[in-house]
């Protein structure tokens, strides 16, 4: 049985759209009644100073309900669709982070065919409610295919969130795609394609936080930023959220908390573009700062306006987030290279000697713990012929902690023979790394003359 729009009752929240059995027009018009009344509230939490993270949450809130309401009703009206979907939320939306007038982007899992009639009816009702929609519709297949060959898809697919239908199908989607699927070889090549594409972002920019008219979103020091920063960390280090940056010792309590404090400012900022605009704006622009400065409570001083203090604090919002971006592409795209010659130490101070790992104190006697390495201190020569080093080269480390007296006084044979280790490298003989009092002889030879210099 079905309920005319004069026989129905005003819905007062989702669920109540579900209880009866309306008619298409009268659920929409109720759906739009919802819709309206909880942007306003939140528009209202917006205007009275809530942080902007409450704000897009609210909102992702909000279009979850929507859509989960609209795919149920979808799937009363059409019984005989019974083939698995599951809606899947991407992008910004998938992320949690949705302001006012972004798109919302969602992926209809189905397995083996997808429901035609039901994903027909959910498309239809979301654009009639007034949402922008980006969509599509992928079986299994399908999907592995998308990820393995569009960068941006697999971007999208990794940070994927389930809205409603088949649990198991998502499931499956999380072990293939982020998982069994990104190997280690697609992790890399991840790696390199995000950060190319960052630094060309950062190129049309000019490589600058300080613009005049900055983009919040796609700018150096914006939102995008953020994201390509938790990409590579998730690639990297297998990261979601700043939190298990910290627990890892990527990031530090403090500068989590500044980065947050940053993105949570750019929320604000961004949900304030939309609502003057009533669209989807994200460019700062000159005739807007002032609005917007007074919209967000920026009050002026003896000595700057109060759209100078709303700039100097969105760039110093922006240098946080840029150089968290910055130290995360240094730190996933560092390679420590091998160096296959000695080098000497160096004195740079009173008490202080360079070496190849860095700087350490003068050694003091039986054996200094605070150098970890003996392969640029070694007495044997470099082999002569060109190629790799030797394998006694690239084993020979010793621990940081101080070695007993009775392996470091233990000459080896050949010392005790000639008075020192073979002094070439053969390849027919077996290699072996040096003796521990030629090894150190060598250590106190080279400090000693380079501390002489």
């Amino acid at each position: 049985m079905t309920f005319s729009a004069s026989e129905a009752a005003f819905p007062r929240s989702f669920a109540t759209l579900l209880d009866r059995r309306y008619d298409r027009p009268v659920f929409l018009q109720g759906l739009k009644r919802l819709i309206a009344a909880a942007r306003e509230r939140i528009y209202q939490e917006h205007c009275g100073g809530a942080r902007g993270r409450n704000v897009v949450r609210h909102l992702t809130a909000l279009v979850d309900d929507v859509v989960r309401t609209v795919f149920r009703y979808a799937l009363a009206c059409h019984p005989t669709d019974t083939s698995p979907c599951a809606v899947l939320a991407l992008g910004g939306y998938g992320r949690g982070e949705l302001n006012p007038f972004s798109d919302i982007d969602l992926m209809f899992l189905c397995h083996p065919q997808p429901p035609d009639r039901v994903i027909r009816e959910t498309l239809y009702l979301l654009w009639d409610a007034g949402f922008t929609l980006g969509h599509s519709v992928r079986t299994r297949r399908d999907a592995l295919r998308m990820a393995e060959t569009d960068v941006t898809a697999q971007t999208a697919m990794l940070e994927a969130r389930l809205v409603d239908g088949d649990e198991s199908l998502f499931r499956w989607f999380q072990e293939e795609v982020g998982g069994r699927r990104f190997t280690r070889r697609r992790r890399r090549l991840f790696v390199r394609q995000k950060v190319t594409e960052c630094r060309r972002r950062h190129a049309a920019f000019a490589n600058t936080v300080n613009l005049m008219e900055p983009n919040v979103k796609e700018s150096p020091g914006g939102l995008r930023d953020y994201h390509t920063a938790l990409w590579l960390s998730m690639a990297t280090y297998g990261t979601r959220s700043l939190a298990e940056l910290v627990a890892r010792g990527v990031l530090s309590s403090a500068e989590a908390e500044a980065v947050e404090a940053a993105l949570d400012f750019l929320f604000t900022v961004r949900n304030g573009l939309h609502y003057h605009y009533g669209r989807k704006h994200d460019v700062l622009a000159v005739d807007v700062q002032e609005k917007l400065a007074a919209e967000l409570r920026f009050a002026p001083s003896a000595e700057k306006r109060a759209v100078e203090q709303f700039l100097k604090t969105y760039y110093l919002h922006a240098n946080v987030i840029y150089d968290f971006c910055l130290a995360t592409l240094d730190a996933v795209t560092h390679v420590p290279r091998p160096r296959w010659w000695f080098r000497r130490p160096q004195a740079v101070g009173d008490g202080f000697v360079l070496l190849a790992t860095g700087v350490c104190t003068t050694p003091t006697f039986p054996w200094p713990s605070t150098w970890r390495s003996s392969r640029f201190f070694c007495c044997r020569p470099l082999p002569r012929r060109s190629g790799t080093a030797p394998p006694w080269l690239q084993s020979c480390r010793v621990p940081s902690a101080p070695m007993r007296p009775s392996w470091l006084l233990k000459p080896c044979a050949a010392r005790r023979r000639r008075g020192r280790c073979f002094g070439r490298f053969s390849p027919s003989r077996k290699p072996r790394p040096p003796c521990g009092p030629c090894t150190a002889t060598a250590y106190w030879a080279h400090t000693f003359r380079s501390l002489r210099r």
